[in-house]
């Protein structure tokens, strides 16, 4: 099978500075054209993106040339119906398209708090203007809720990486419905690739393991590489999101998915829920 066709590319890179281990900044539009251009040509052809990537969805717009599918999602505080039909409006004139692959809730707790709010996603997809609605995930609990509440996803986008398989449970009864189920983090926004001995204290309890990968890894292409296979190979993962900052990023994630590499790495650290979720990372620190 063609790891590259489980791919999505993600592109909140292009319109913010993001990911701790980035230290060029947001990307220049000039190498998001080379970055789309590379992408399309090995065949992945979903594009994730988002209202809250700051200008991202008006870069796409203006360099997008082959016909992706887009994924896009709608803030937490587009809290009515009015609200979020304007932001799904805002994201297809910024991307100068009429539909979108998929349209999602960015924070799952608005739906869990408004589950009326389904009606709507549900109404543009009768429209045909979206063809797969759900939702991105923090924790194993709000899926739970929003099953419970009988929002059952075309789409659900979880985080899931070597150290965080918090989602793993639900693999298959999310399948069973017909769920796509999305990754994103497969690098936990970088911290794989921080030298350990700079991390602050807050990290302390992650740190053997880091240390291990990269011992294991030494170059950071072949770590990142590995870390994208344990996500692969993952049979009921469909779209696994990588973001780059740059073309020859995209060039050695892609080269390094043919590689072997013959590590047997066990994470036998029990890591705490706030290293995993980096929205709860120190604030200095995201």
């Amino acid at each position: 099978m063609n790891s590259y066709k489980k791919l999505a590319l993600g592109t909140v890179q292009f319109g913010l500075n993001y990911g701790i281990s980035n230290m060029s900044g947001m990307t220049a539009e000039n190498e998001v054209a080379k970055i789309l251009e590379k992408a399309w040509q090995k065949g992945i052809d979903i594009i994730d993106t988002a209202r809250d990537y700051g200008n991202s969805e008006n870069v796409l717009g203006k360099q997008l040339k082959h016909p992706f599918r887009i994924v896009s999602k709608f803030p937490a505080r587009a809290d009515n119906a009015q609200k979020i039909q304007q932001s799904f409006t805002t994201s297809i004139n910024a991307l100068h398209t009429k539909t979108l692959y998929g349209f999602l809730a960015h924070d799952a707790d608005l739906l869990i708090k408004n589950p009326q709010l389904w009606k709507v996603l549900v109404s543009l997809k009768e429209k045909k203007l979206v063809q797969k609605i759900g939702y991105s995930l923090y924790t194993p609990e709000q899926l739970q809720q929003l099953l419970d509440l009988k929002i059952i996803p075309d789409i659900v986008q979880v985080p899931y990486n070597f150290l965080d398989q918090r989602f793993k449970s639900f693999f298959r009864k999310l399948k069973s419905v017909d769920t796509e189920i999305h990754i994103r983090s497969v690098f936990l926004q970088g911290l794989f690739f921080m030298k350990p001995d700079k991390l602050p204290v807050f990290f302390e309890s992650v740190k053997p393991v880091i240390k291990k990968l990269q011992l294991a890894l030494p170059d950071m292409n072949d770590l990142a590489a590995w870390l994208l296979q344990f996500v692969l190979k993952e049979k009921n993962i469909d779209k696994v999101v990588l973001g780059v900052n740059n073309s020859e990023q995209l060039n050695a994630n892609l080269s390094g998915l043919l590689n072997l590499y013959p590590i047997n790495i066990d994470s036998e650290n029990i890591i705490s829920k706030k290293i995993l979720m980096p929205n709860l990372w120190p604030q200095n620190f995201q």
